[in-house]
């Protein structure tokens, strides 16, 4: 009776706690994702907070603060959760973060109209309004951090909210100030400023949860899940904010993960043509220190003030000329930028990408009209990509090319007669029967630790007026370093996937050796699984981490007994949880090496069940993931058509009928539809 009693009270507190959780959020002045207005909070991420909040019957009681003020806050624990944050690793320390994110977000520059600052080198010297604690401030890849090492020296001036910075600026207070690109699109035009091509440090807008909240730890998995439905999900309450505060199609404003990596190379780009745009400055001051003391000396005597005039006419030549191949170098940067933003860089096929690399060098250097790129793999040259010559005899694998060697970016006059001399063989007839006619060649080495992977090969055809530049030399130069840091990223991570592959068939080998019952059946599950989600529609690298994790399904059977795992009887409780527990030992074992880690939860969650009675966690329905899913079909199918020890092996047609009458009870009914159909398509074939 004591303990019904004590059951039931336990019981009220636990409901009357779900049914009165109070969430204290921190917001800060940063519109339109959060402000306040009229005494209420609004904005982006408000809208979406409080839409969580309504649905999972909570309080929720706004902080409104500076974000300096409320980063200690949180660390404190005096507030639950804050809203619009990045995460960093020194923030991890104290507080958890959403695996998903709201929106992605970047800083830009802004100044006041008439203001000539429009490059990072413009705010030396200058005073530039930065928002406390912002991480755009003094993030790792912040503005404090990027001009220290562009050695530009400004003078920051911090402030308690954007739109404090906003009204400096437009006050002339500060020379310019950094803000996200969010509230730089809705309120410039409010404050009469104006944006700057200064754009840097990708991010991705979060929720923080404070470690030393309890309540933290309650909402955070339930935030996150919230937030993975709005994004997928084009009228959301994300979505419908996103359209009403910014003014634009209702739709999902979320960067892919390869433009982070597109990011990350167009600043490398910019630092590289930045140090030739300040030379080029540099040069321009000079001569104009030069005309005045010319404009000087005229005053003496007519004689010398009609030679000084001529002088000064070839100097304001060259002086234009000088800021007309600023301009062109300034637009052919712009050019190269956006260019390789659109290349995706995670996606694409090796060659395709040196294809596409070729094609955008030959666009931003117009005076060639050929081109090609060699790369030396397997002690062969073989051309991986072609412009203008004969394709078709050059990629002939029966020819052994020899080529000449160069050690840095180059312009070649006879190119053929450089291969002829360096490397001769009989390989070079073909060469010169496949090439068209060259004036000049630019020749950029692929070289990655002293040892010459390929090189890229620029050509202007004979007869030609034009000749290349100086400036040529330096974009085929960047253009060289982009294509030998993605085919060297490229050759680790098919190092990295073979390496994984042999590991995972040492363990599925070393489990076959223990369980001779199990032998074949790991192989058999992996590729029926693979099959299916292949149907499914699921990506080419999807389809190959469920054939993996099909192969280690089982891996942690190693620790269970041998006696229990080839019992002829019935398995007792005990025995029966022995065996209950081989998903989590293989998840964890799997979980230790990095190359295995992304497939542990799909190894972990293979025995759930779709009405939430299976094991180890007793996940239900779509919180179980797809690939376990799919898994659970196959195994069991799999199982049921093995000889076992306690049983003989049932007919396909019964095991069919089994896993049909289980659908939506153990198995995920849009998986047993597939996994049917499959099964079908199969015997009429």
């Amino acid at each position: 009776m004591r303990k019904t009693l004590l059951f039931f009270v336990l019981l009220v507190s636990f409901f009357a706690f779900s049914f009165s959780l109070t969430v204290k959020v921190g917001i800060y002045d940063n519109p339109p994702l959060s402000f306040y207005k009229n005494g209420s909070a609004q904005g982006i991420l408000v809208n979406v907070m409080n839409f969580i909040a309504q649905k999972e019957n909570w309080k929720v009681e706004y902080v409104y603060e500076s974000f300096s003020k409320l980063l200690p806050d949180l660390k404190s624990g005096k507030i639950d959760m804050l809203l619009g944050i990045a995460e960093t690793k020194e923030r991890k320390s104290f507080c958890y973060f959403t695996n998903e994110f709201f929106l992605s977000n970047w800083a830009q520059v802004y100044k006041h109209k008439g203001s000539s600052i429009d490059s990072f080198f413009d705010l030396n010297g200058k005073r530039v309004g930065v928002l406390k604690s912002d991480i755009f401030y003094g993030g790792p890849l912040g503005i404090k951090y990027f001009l220290e090492h562009l050695n530009v020296k400004t003078k920051f001036v911090e402030f308690n909210s954007y739109p404090d910075i906003f009204k400096a600026v437009k006050d002339k207070t500060i020379d310019a100030g950094v803000v996200n690109r969010f509230f730089g699109v809705e309120n410039a035009s409010k404050y009469r400023l104006q944006s700057t091509s200064m754009i840097f440090y990708l991010i991705e807008e979060k929720a923080a949860f404070s470690k030393q909240s309890h309540v933290a730890k309650i909402i955070a998995p339930v935030v996150d899940r919230y937030i993975k439905q709005m994004k997928e999900n084009d009228n959301s309450v994300l979505n419908e904010s996103i359209s009403k505060y910014l003014n634009v199609p209702s739709a999902r404003p979320f960067i892919p993960k390869w433009v982070f990596y597109v990011f990350g190379v167009g600043i490398l780009v910019f630092v590289v043509l930045a140090a030739n745009v300040i030379i080029l400055r540099k040069l321009v001051k000079k001569e104009a220190s030069e005309l005045e003391r010319k404009n000087e000396e005229l005053s003496e005597t007519i004689e010398e003030l009609t030679a000084s005039n001529e002088e000064i006419r070839a100097i304001n030549e060259e002086l234009e000329n000088a800021y007309s191949d600023l301009e062109k170098l300034s637009k052919r940067f712009r050019a190269m930028v956006v260019s390789l933003s659109q290349l995706d860089m995670i996606k694409i096929k090796g060659e395709e990408f040196l294809e596409q690399m070729l094609n955008r060098a030959l666009e931003m250097i117009p005076v060639a009209k050929y081109g090609s790129i060699w790369i030396f793999d397997e002690k062969k040259w073989k051309i991986v990509a072609c412009r203008g010559h004969d394709e078709k005899i050059l990629k002939d694998p029966k020819v052994d090319f020899e080529l000449a060697r160069f050690d840095k970016v180059q312009i070649v006059k006879d190119i053929l007669k450089e291969d002829e001399e360096q490397a001769p063989s009989k390989a070079l007839e073909v060469v010169k029967k496949a090439t068209k006619p060259i004036k000049e060649s630019l020749v950029a080495p692929l070289k990655f630790l002293n040892e010459t992977l390929g090189y890229m090969s620029l050509d202007i055809p004979k007869g030609s007026e034009y000749a290349f530049s100086q400036d040529d030399v330096e974009i085929l130069s960047s253009f060289s370093k982009i294509a030998t840091a993605f085919y060297v990223s490229r050759k680790y991570m098919r190092f990295q996937r073979d390496l994984q592959e042999r590991l995972t068939l040492v363990l599925v080998k070393a489990l076959e050796k223990y369980n001779v019952y199990t032998k074949g059946h790991s192989e058999r599950v992996a590729e029926c699984s693979r099959n299916i989600a292949k149907m499914m529609g699921m990506d080419e690298e999807a389809q190959r981490k469920i054939h993996q994790a099909g192969l280690l399904h089982d891996v942690g059977k190693i620790f269970v007994p041998l006696e229990i795992l080839n019992k002829n009887g019935k398995l007792t409780s005990e025995e029966y949880n022995e065996i209950k527990k081989h998903p989590i030992i293989g998840a964890e074992l799997i979980e230790e090496g990095a190359q295995l880690k992304n497939i542990s939860k799909i190894v972990r969650h293979h025995h759930e069940r779709w009405d939430g009675k299976g094991y180890p966690d007793g996940l239900k329905g779509e919180e179980i993931p797809l690939e376990s899913r799919i898994m659970a079909v196959c195994d069991t199918f799999d199982a049921m058509t093995s000889d076992r020890p306690y049983r003989k092996a049932l007919s396909e047609e019964m095991a069919l009928e089994e896993i049909e009458k289980n659908a939506g009870k153990q198995f995920d009914p849009a998986v047993v539809e597939v996994f049917l159909k499959m099964q079908k398509e199969s015997k009429m074939a």
